[in-house]
């Protein structure tokens, strides 16, 4: 499990028919990442709520953090289970 530090919460929210209800901070996930790097951790895994349906959100995080993290162990949750 991942420690509840480690856990960090980006503003962004899909509808469950995949509509936007709340664009995607894309600063703020930056600002995670950043956060997460100062933290120690090694890898990040984005998973969004309805992503399954609309991946957009998690996808653009996807490339927002693997553009900063210093390792390609990023992971978005749509890659690994699409339901």
């Amino acid at each position: 499990l991942i420690e509840r530090h480690r856990r960090l919460e980006v503003d962004e929210r899909m509808d469950a028919d995949g509509r936007v209800l709340v664009p995607l901070d894309e600063a703020a996930v930056a600002a995670a990442a950043t956060r997460l790097i100062e933290l120690g951790a090694e890898s990040v895994v984005i998973h969004f709520l309805h992503s399954y349906i609309n991946p957009a959100h998690e996808a653009r995080a996807a490339e927002i953090v693997s553009a900063i993290w210093p390792n390609r162990h990023v992971t978005a949750g749509h890659t690994v289970v699409a339901e």
